[in-house]
Order: C-alpha cells, then structure tokens, then sequence
C-alpha cells in the first residue's frame, strides 16, 4: 500500500486524497462540446428549482390514478356481484 504521502503502491493505488478533474484541465484533450446538449444538461440538472406545479400535474394525476382505480372498482364489483349469484367465494385485494 501506498504511504500517507500518496507514494503509488504495487497496484498504482496511493492513499492520497480524490481530486476530480477541473474543467480547464479538458480544454487539450480533443472533445468537442455542443452547446445544446449542454443547455439541455444544465436545464436537466436545475429542473427542480424551475419546476411549477400546473395543468399538466391535475391530468397526469385524473389520467394516471383516478380512472385505472375507478375502472378496478367497477371490474371488481361486477365480478363480486357475479359470484355472489354464482354462490362463489372468491379472496378479492
């Protein structure tokens, strides 16, 4: 291993500290940014300070909950009305 010095061990592991790279250290290293793609990441990245609840948000929540639980209780009541004439029963969640 290597010593508190961060002298490289057999492995090439030190024990010294992690140091990310700076971004001035990737200017000579042949990548060539986009600038969309980096307004889409810095747009992605800062979504939740921007984000505003609105009209999107009450019809996601109608569409996406309320009718599949509102048509899981009219299929489920329907096959309970049809045991119980049946005379089956049947463990329902």
């Amino acid at each position: 291993m290597g010593g508190p010095t961060g002298a490289p061990s057999a492995r090439g592991v030190t024990d010294a500290p992690y140091t990310p790279f700076k971004p001035h250290e990737f200017r000579n290293m042949g990548a060539r940014t986009s600038p969309n793609i980096e307004a889409w990441a810095r747009h992605r990245e800062n979504y939740h300070l921007i984000f505003k609840p609105g009209k999107h948000i009450v019809s996601g929540l109608i569409f996406g909950v309320a009718i599949p639980i509102f048509i899981y209780s009219l299929v489920k009541s329907d096959m309970q009305s049809i045991d119980a004439k049946e005379g089956r029963a049947r463990p329902y969640m």
